[in-house]
């Protein structure tokens, strides 16, 4: 190497022999060489040229490399961030936020883009790229956002966050929370009007989504009033075609919040939607959030669940106190050897350390398995694992000694049994570990794990949680102990069971209902958000339960006005697919026929399209979360007038440039100097020969 800057692949040494060669085509064509007869000097000039010639064709078969460093300055990234959600113009400065802001915001950015790189963000039901909202979305997740700076810009050279919104958020996380793992200043443009207006709104609905034909179901409302002081407010409740419900409220004083329960009969079973409303008064800005909708499902029966286990356990009273939550649910707990009943008289079974050492329950399970009962395993400490192998079928755990280990969950991203929302996943994947049996873990192919351990901080194939079915029957099995931590861990997090519920009511609903065999299904959540695309799913299967795609398979769908829209299913994979896009608030009815095994078979069902608190609800600005990102985090608020104070507020957090070095190599034979080096040496020798006639 020299200088750091020539490198050859052989050794240095490598150089006397190229000399040489060089040397020895030049001294025998000219020195050794009778039939010179050029003059001395011409003599010496072109044994010179010779000797650089070859010396430079033989230095290029050692394979030289020219090495350089390149310098990179990279400017400090700000990452701006602009809530496009409905909120930000519910304000009577409207039209300044439509029309003027924009340019402002156009020319603060380009003004920092001068010494700093700036990369726009629009947040909303999404993140995009750009910045020029439109005040649109009707969701607004800050939090997702900070997740995205986060993750996405880890490792750059990011000098601080700008943020402009109005603080309001109805989806995901507390934004301050979200953002504890920030390591930039966040700088907020405080957008929107804190002042309150005459305004009349539905503030929350606390209602149980499903109920038992007959049922009478409380619905409580909380209402409130602004600046309506003197006026009469009316609530009318209406559902099942008829209301329910309608009365007068004096507002008494310049702000009112008050709550009231409403009795509603769920008379008719299916999807109902009922109506809230709070008749619109003269001078309000907002009338959006003077009517509310919400969805109850009547169902006519109860499904009969037995939680069976070896003794008293946490995880029992977990898993019995979640369960009982649900109304389509009946629990019944019982214990080893207390039990008297029969299995076969339950739509499934919980089996919580049974089979367990040294208690037989042969006679239980071979009941269970005549029935075909779905099942649930909860291994612990005290589990028989060999007898677990025998009778749950997906999986075969070869236990050490009965030794244990500590086990994080990490759930699978190719699960698709039922839906697990993307929030309840992150929320999952940090619950406490459980308590696994150490072994070796063989898995039927045919079981689906829905998440798998992480040990020690390495993750694993090893399952968690899985299921398996077979024509007959479904079964699952979580193989560790600890399930009232998740519980506890979650109410500790969120303030609520809510990931802890969904997941194991979820399950219990996989393996309660019935293994579907039908040729032709439909496969559609049952509620959607406004903001949710609407996608359903088709299969369709041949004699041998061999799924095909080759029929075509239309729809009908029916909203509540009973207008029908016709459309057709695409062929995908090996079913089909058909996205309505986002639909309106409302129930929909739907009726697809498909020809599958050589007759035509027909689907309905229904699904709902739920509005959530919509941004164009929301009258006020929260300007103290932006606060708090600004204290957290070393920053600043100002206001819309002040977009000129940003350049200075920037620049006084003294963001640096950063400085890299890029190592190329190039090869000397690829370089065209090299090259035109060659063709002038060996040209200028051939015309001095030529010119004294030596050729």
């Amino acid at each position: 190497m020299w200088a750091n800057d020539l490198i050859i692949s052989y050794s240095w040494w490598s150089i006397i022999p190229v000399l040489a060669t060089g040397l020895a085509f030049a001294a025998i064509l000219y020195f050794y060489n009778r039939k010179n007869k050029l003059s001395t000097s011409i003599t010496v000039i072109l044994f010179i040229v010779r000797f650089l010639s070859v010396s430079l064709l033989a230095f290029l078969l050692l394979s030289p490399y020219l090495k350089s460093n390149i310098k990179h300055i990279e400017k400090p990234i700000i990452i701006v961030g602009i809530d496009n959600s409905a909120s930000m113009i519910q304000t009577g400065d409207s039209l300044y936020y439509k029309n003027e802001f924009q340019p402002q915001l156009t020319n603060t950015l380009t003004l920092l883009g001068e010494n700093a790189e700036v990369v726009s963000f629009l947040f909303g039901n999404e993140i995009t790229a750009g910045d020029k909202p439109d005040f649109s979305d009707g969701k607004s997740d800050y939090g997702a956002f900070f997740d995205f700076v986060n993750s996405a810009w880890s490792g750059e050279n990011t000098g601080l966050t700008l943020l402009i919104g109005d603080g309001n958020y109805n989806a995901g996380f507390d934004p301050a929370y979200v953002a504890q793992n920030l390591q930039l200043p966040v700088i907020s443009v405080a957008m929107g009007d804190t002042s309150e207006k005459a305004d009349a709104s539905i503030k929350e609905i606390r209602m149980n989504n499903t109920a038992f034909l007959n049922d009478i179901v409380p619905v409580e409302i909380t209402f409130e009033a602004t600046k309506l002081m003197g006026q009469q407010l009316h609530l009318t409740v209406s559902g099942f075609g008829k209301t329910s419900y309608s009365q007068n409220y004096p507002v008494k004083s310049m702000r009112v919040t008050q709550t009231v329960t409403v009795p509603i009969e769920a008379d008719k079973a299916g999807k109902h939607r009922i109506k809230i409303v709070i008749d619109d008064f003269d001078g309000e800005l907002n009338t959006d959030n003077n009517t509310r909708n919400i969805f109850l499902d009547v169902i006519e029966s109860k499904q009969k669940i037995l939680l069976l286990a070896f003794s008293p356990h946490p995880d029992v009273a977990a898993i019995h106190q979640t369960l009982k939550t649900n109304k389509n649910l009946e629990v019944i707990t019982a214990y080893i050897p207390d039990f008297k009943g029969n299995p076969s008289d339950f739509d499934l079974v919980i089996l919580h350390q049974l089979p367990a050492k040294g208690h037989g329950v042969s006679g239980v399970l071979e009941l269970i398995s005549k029935a075909n009962l779905s099942t649930l395993f909860i291994l612990g400490n005290q589990s028989e694992v060999s007898v677990f192998n025998r009778s749950f079928g997906g999986l075969n755990i070869l236990s050490t000694a009965n030794r244990t280990d500590e086990a994080i969950a990490q759930i699978n991203p190719a699960f698709n049994l039922f839906t697990f929302s993307g929030e309840d996943q992150k929320e999952f994947n940090q619950f406490p570990p459980l308590s696994v049996p150490l072994g070796s873990y063989q898995t039927n192919p045919s079981s689906i794990i829905f998440c798998t351990q992480t040990i020690k901080g390495f993750a694993t194939d090893l399952p968690m949680v899985l299921f398996y079915q077979t024509p007959e029957r479904k079964t699952g099995a979580i193989t560790g102990e600890g399930l009232w931590r998740w519980r506890m861990y979650d109410y500790l997090k969120t303030g609520s069971y809510n990931t802890f519920n969904t997941f194991l009511n979820k399950s219990v609903q996989f393996l309660i209902s019935k293994t579907d065999r039908r040729p032709f299904k439909i496969i559609v959540r049952d509620d959607f958000r406004i903001f949710d695309p609407v996608v359903l799913r088709a299969e369709c299967f041949n004699a041998s339960y061999e799924q095909i795609n080759s029929e075509e398979v239309p729809l009908t769908l029916i909203n509540e006005s009973g207008e029908h829209f016709q459309y057709l299913f695409s062929a995908e994979g090996a079913g089909y697919k058909l996205d309505l896009g986002h639909l309106p608030e409302g129930i929909y009815r739907y009726t697809s026929t498909a020809n599958c095994q050589g007759k035509n078979w027909t689907e309905t069902g229904e699904f709902v399209v739920t509005g959530m608190l919509s941004e164009t609800m929301i009258t006020r600005a929260n300007h103290r979360v932006l606060y708090q990102l600004a204290e957290l985090h070393e920053g600043a608020v100002i206001y819309p007038n002040q977009l000129d104070q940003i350049a200075q507020l920037v620049k006084s957090k003294n963001l640096k440039s950063s400085i890299g070095y890029e190592t190329k190599l190039v090869e000397l034979e690829s370089m065209p100097a090299i090259f035109i080096l060659l063709v002038f040496l060996l040209s200028f020798e051939w015309f001095i020969r030529k010119y004294f006639g030596t050729y």
